[in-house]
């Protein structure tokens, strides 16, 4: 018998086995292959068993048999780590790295979770589905319930009443660009369109709280506000003042030197009764209900309002018997000539 040659190559359907004569053994032979690019060494004693392993390797590998992936002990620990983590999604674990490593391509440098918790606080799907009817009524009734005043609740009422008939909607379906054309539509001042811009933020920022509309909506953030010039406020002089209590009819006279030195508001003053001034304590007390900010105030009676109004003092009953005030005030300019 012919002595063998080494290294011997053991080949079938192209996968290559060797086998090589140890060195330092007088019998020992190594069998060297590759598995997924990896170099495998085996040693066997004899070379008969030797070679049924090289035969049996490349059969093996040919039948694709051997193509698998060898894994360290750290790796099983990860790679049960990963199992489990997963499992209670229901979604196999190369399935769930594909999506993971999707997120983060697209995400950059950010958080994930961070941006999995901004989606779960913003989603549409959680808004609870309120007509912008219903949020007015609601919100009217928690005012209402908190005390604000009456003026102020009918202020709020007719104009939030108003932009609800132009909204017959859910209110998250309301954008600010409509806002915006609800306001270019009013034909109205530019002072009265910003008290309608005012009285719809309040509306949305009480539907952001009560989750009816998303937490990143905008608003009246984003509408802008009505410009104009602000009207110039008139003074009176004294002699103006004496001009106008001698034209002034007699029914007029308490609200006209109320106004001129208690510096009360005209709604105010018609809303007044005889019953609020505190002749003994010196003050008029102005009721919260009557007030445009719902907070009760005392004003003082000053010696000169006071002799004005001796002669039409009353126990109770209103000051004022006209609904608009401000229409009689421009009246009395008009015909005193004080303009």
């Amino acid at each position: 018998m012919r002595p063998k040659k080494f290294p011997e190559r053991v080949e079938k359907f192209g996968v290559v086995a060797t086998i090589y004569k140890s060195k330092k053994k007088a019998k020992g032979f190594t069998i060297a292959y590759h598995v997924r690019g990896e170099l495998v060494r085996k040693t066997r004693n004899s070379y008969e068993d030797a070679k049924q392993l090289a035969l049996s390797v490349v059969e093996q590998k040919g039948n694709g048999e051997l193509d698998v992936l060898t894994l360290t002990s750290q790796d099983c620990l990860l790679y049960r780590r990963a199992v489990a983590a997963v499992k209670p999604t229901g979604r196999p674990l190369d399935m769930a790295a594909h999506d993971y490593a999707e997120a983060v391509k697209l995400l950059g440098p950010d958080s994930l979770v961070e941006a999995v918790r901004f989606y779960l606080a913003n989603r549409t799907q959680k808004l609870l589905s309120r007509t912008v009817e219903e949020v007015v009524t609601e919100l009217l009734e928690i005012k209402r319930t908190n005390g604000r005043s009456r003026l102020y609740l009918i202020d709020l009422r007719l104009r939030l009443t108003r932009f609800a008939e132009s909204f017959r909607c859910p209110i998250h379906t309301v954008e600010p660009t409509d806002i915006q054309r609800f306001l270019n539509g009013l034909k109205l001042a530019g002072r009265s369109r910003n008290n309608f811009r005012r009285a719809i933020g309040t509306l949305f920022r009480f539907a952001k709280v009560r989750r009816y509309v998303a937490p990143t909506h905008t608003g009246i953030l984003e509408v802008e506000k009505a410009s104009g010039v602000a009207s110039e406020v008139q003074v009176f002089t004294v002699d103006e003042l004496m001009v106008l209590m001698v034209a002034a009819k007699e029914d007029l006279i308490p609200a006209l030197v109320i106004g001129a030195y208690a510096a009360l508001r005209s709604e105010e003053i018609k809303r007044l009764d005889w019953s609020d001034f505190k002749w003994e304590e010196g003050h008029i007390e102005i009721r919260a209900a009557i007030t445009k900010t719902g907070i009760r105030r005392l004003v003082p009676i000053p010696e000169n309002l006071r002799q004005w109004l001796l002669p039409y003092r009353k126990t109770s009953g209103p000051v004022c018997p006209y609904k608009n005030l401000g229409n009689q005030f421009l009246k009395l300019a008009k015909a005193a000539g004080v303009m």
